[in-house]
């Protein structure tokens, strides 16, 4: 899910998916990636509270990639440290 522009609706539709199937092996915390070379924090935020539909599994970790110079697809500009508040 890395690298490309997708919709919250369609992270939380992609994801929904696969915690399906790894539901049925494991009941732990699952960490899933932001979308965006992990830097999509805007999205992962919306597809957990405010897309259709959400991710429904609230036992998930948002995982977030911070680089130098990262970019934000979501926000049209570079990470900025108050991203981190989305999460």
């Amino acid at each position: 899910m890395n690298g490309e522009v997708i919709t919250a609706a369609a992270y939380a539709t992609a994801y929904n998916n696969a915690i399906a199937i790894v539901r049925t092996v494991y009941l732990g915390a699952i960490i899933i990636d932001l979308p965006g070379f992990g830097q999509e924090t805007y999205t992962g935020y919306q597809a957990c509270k405010t897309s259709v539909p959400v991710i429904s599994d609230t036992n998930i970790i948002l995982s977030a990639h911070i680089y130098p110079n990262g970019y934000n697809q979501g926000k049209n500009r570079n990470v900025q440290v108050s991203d981190l508040d989305d999460l």
